[in-house]
């Protein structure tokens, strides 16, 4: 681990904690949304910045921008004056942009194996299992936008876990790209609890604080995958 990436840990690690126990004691305050646009727009500034040494960390580095966007839409334009239909539509495109900026920079040498069917079996349970639970609560017109925005996610989910199985970056690497994606994963389903299913305000406290230490500690990992000097495999 290089010195760059050092710091991401030793600056970002600390700031999740932060937002986790400001999230418990001030869940809706509005400083607190501030805050966490902030820490995101620092953490994507700090990983657009830094040094890259090939197209793949380019890539991501492109998917922070729009992730910082889609953020910044959802927790603070979508607050001003009626912007909340167009600031939900926005945000999540931009999510949805970043999502797929993060599929091209990990699909090299992607493929079916027994890993690979196992991992899009258990992800395809789980969206379903989500899915229809939430579908009782989600208005018609957004279960499209459910499924295309989930179909993106479980697919990005699948090949950045599967790069664990190629080889083409470094294995540590790979095991942290496939931890990035298996965060997020598990950040944008309690994103999707929090918008749609009745919860009460104990449940949600606790459900916003796994969504954004999951949400932050991913991002983390693949700044840090942008600041490797070469995240290749030696036959690569």
């Amino acid at each position: 681990m290089n010195n760059a990436q050092r710091i991401l840990l030793a600056t970002y690690l600390p700031f999740t904690l932060l937002i986790l126990i400001l999230s418990y004691f001030y869940y809706q305050s509005d400083i607190i949304a501030s805050i966490k646009v902030v820490i995101v727009s620092a953490l994507s500034l700090s990983a657009i910045s830094m040094k890259k040494s090939c197209r793949e960390q380019k890539i991501v580095a492109l998917a922070f921008i729009f992730m910082a966007a889609g953020n910044f839409y959802f927790l603070v334009a979508i607050n001003i004056g009626n912007c909340l239909p167009v600031s939900l539509i926005v945000g999540t495109a931009c999510f949805l942009l970043a999502y797929l900026c993060l599929i091209a920079a990990f699909h090299k040498n992607a493929r079916w194996g027994k890993m690979e069917y196992l991992v899009a079996i258990l992800i395809f349970v789980i969206f379903l299992m989500v899915t229809v639970t939430l579908l009782p609560y989600i208005k018609d017109i957004m279960i499209i936008g459910l499924l295309i925005f989930g179909t993106v996610l479980c697919y990005m989910t699948w090949n950045a876990i599967g790069t664990v199985n190629r080889m083409y970056f470094k294995p540590k690497i790979n095991k942290l790209i496939a931890l990035s994606a298996g965060l997020i994963f598990a950040s944008d389903i309690g994103v999707a609890y929090k918008m749609f299913y009745p919860l009460s305000t104990v449940s949600l406290i606790w459900l916003n604080g796994f969504v954004w230490g999951t949400f932050l500690i991913a991002w983390t990992f693949l700044a840090i995958f942008i600041g490797e000097d070469y995240p290749f495999s030696i036959g690569k």
